[in-house]
């Protein structure tokens, strides 16, 4: 569901799997008991102060970690959302690049 819209500003949303259909391995615990992403918003910001009109994009994300070795698979999490977050980017940038 979209939470946040705001035109060539900002884009965000909850993210919501189905559950009918249950994700491919290796993705099947996420969403479930142990692993669930909330939430994702894009941000398009000026980059510096912003007087050459040069623009960063950002992703925000919020996930949910329930295990009871948190601290250890929060660190894992982190890292490969921050991995999984670069990689949407680049692709993102790409895409724009090109027109």
């Amino acid at each position: 569901m979209v939470t946040a819209w705001e035109p060539e500003r900002t884009f965000g949303f909850t993210i919501g799997l189905d559950p009918e259909v249950p994700p491919p391995a290796p993705y099947d615990g996420i969403g479930g008991r142990y692993l669930a992403f909330v939430s994702a918003r894009y941000s398009i910001e000026p980059a510096g102060d912003g007087s050459d009109g040069t623009v960063v994009l950002v992703l925000e994300s919020t996930h949910r970690v329930s295990t009871r070795f948190n601290e250890y698979s929060g660190a894992w999490t982190e890292f490969i959302l921050a991995d999984l977050q670069g990689y949407l980017l680049r692709i993102v940038k790409e895409r724009a690049e090109r027109g």
